[in-house]
């Protein structure tokens, strides 16, 4: 039992699976906010999901993918694509000449993959090339290498090979060719990089291109004008769509089927219909009056 004196907080009404909300409109509730619950309606069984609704002004449901367009042969888009693809292989062929050739003025091989799906090649790792003796690698080397051993000359002319202060200058010169190929092979990676963006760059460009070329030949298809002759042709002469075509004359009007009595009697001027019957012909006028004319 409530309190008496204590307000109870209002709890929102929980709605069971199977039943339906209606809202009632009393004396006390105008507004309708009062809810009654009904058991669940027999022989009405709700979906799960909504159907889809046929999209406004046309019978096909929504979300119903677009046909694809029957465009006609377009020699100018085959020509668009076909530079565009030779562009595209032009550059990608001279990126992979660029990293070959770079390879060998850093003195370094590359471990390559190709992308199964773009194409594009990316480079894993970065091994020294002893074979090439005159790349930037080899003669990095070579030099540090003959300065420490004028460094270990120097120490052992003046009779100190063993002391500290030889061992220190051995170890400053390894130092300074550690960073000295941490640089060079920190160029070499940036090289590589911006020729994986090239690469990119030619995806996009060829892309771009092709949508354009396209949305072209969509325009020259579409895009109707009068020849001399004054029929409809498109922009495109290979197109001729269905609604191309000269348009029919008006179809002549169709004759009265009502004929008007010329005679002179009492139904002159009157219209009526004629009418074949087995008893012979049968004039059928307006006001519903019936003259019967027998056969002969």
């Amino acid at each position: 039992m409530p309190t008496k004196g204590v307000n109870r907080p209002l709890h929102p009404p929980v709605f069971k699976p199977g039943f339906v909300q209606q809202l009632l409109k009393t004396p006390n509730d105008p507004t309708g906010a009062a809810r009654r619950f009904l058991g669940p309606r027999k022989g009405v069984s709700r979906p799960l999901t909504p159907p889809a609704t046929a999209a406004a002004g046309t019978g096909v449901p929504a979300g119903t993918p677009a046909a694809p367009l029957d465009l006609p042969v377009d020699p100018a888009y085959d020509a668009q694509i076909a530079a565009l693809q030779r562009t595209k292989a032009n550059t990608i062929a001279g990126l992979a000449a660029a990293r070959t050739q770079g390879y060998a003025n850093y003195g370094y091989t590359g471990t390559e993959q190709t992308d199964p799906v773009t194409g594009l090649i990316s480079v894993t790792g970065l091994t020294f090339n002893p074979n090439d003796p005159f790349s930037k690698a080899s003669l990095l080397k070579k030099t540090y290498d003959a300065s420490r051993a004028r460094s270990a000359e120097s120490s052992a002319a003046s009779g100190g090979l063993y002391s500290g202060a030889a061992q220190h200058a051995q170890d400053y010169g390894v130092r300074q060719q550690m960073q000295a190929e941490d640089a060079l092979q920190k160029s070499l990676i940036s090289f590589l990089g911006r020729n994986a963006q090239q690469q990119v760059q030619a995806g996009v460009d060829y892309e771009t291109g092709a949508g354009q070329a396209y949305g072209d030949r969509v325009t020259r298809a579409s895009t109707m004008t009068t020849d001399a002759n004054g029929n409809l042709v498109s922009g495109n002469p290979n197109y001729v769509p269905s609604t191309a075509t000269t348009p029919a004359a008006p179809a002549a009007p169709r004759p009265s089927k009502w004929i008007t009595n010329t005679g002179s009697g009492a139904r002159a001027g009157q219209q009526y219909r004629v009418k074949q019957t087995a008893q012979g012909t049968v004039h059928v006028y307006r006001s519903g009056k019936r003259i019967l004319i027998p056969k002969k």
